[in-house]
């Protein structure tokens, strides 16, 4: 039988390895329980104000659009989303996934605000 020409690797823990840190990737930012919570709400509320909303909402070009649009069709909802998330609407509603059905639009939308990164001085206010 021929020999390896390279060892095996070894898959030994590392000694100096630091416990409870994470491998790959961008490290989180909140936790996963908060964004399928706001994500739930989300969707409740704009599977609620859809209909209202989306005509001035898909119209807008700009954040005092999107504000405008919260502040006379979705009044209630109006702190929630704006204008803390003005420019994140925006910016939603003009990818290129964004879907072409109403309860998909907002689904989508939703979705899409709940991953959103909370400020840090809105996170004081809260907690």
């Amino acid at each position: 039988m021929p020999e390896r020409k390279k060892p095996p690797k070894m898959t030994e823990k590392a000694v100096d390895a630091i416990p409870g840190k994470r491998g790959r990737g961008r490290p989180r930012l909140c936790r996963y329980s908060e964004i399928l919570g706001r994500a739930q709400n989300y969707r409740r509320i704009f599977t609620e104000i859809w209909g209202r909303l989306s005509g001035a909402l898909l119209a807008a070009e700009n954040e005092q659009e999107v504000t405008e649009a919260f502040r006379s069709k979705a009044q209630p909802y109006t702190n929630e989303f704006v204008p803390r998330l003005a420019g994140d609407i925006l910016a939603v509603l003009w990818e290129k996934k964004f879907p072409k059905k109403p309860r998909a639009q907002a689904k989508f939308l939703a979705n899409s605000l709940a991953g959103r990164r909370v400020s840090t001085t809105l996170r004081q206010v809260l907690t």
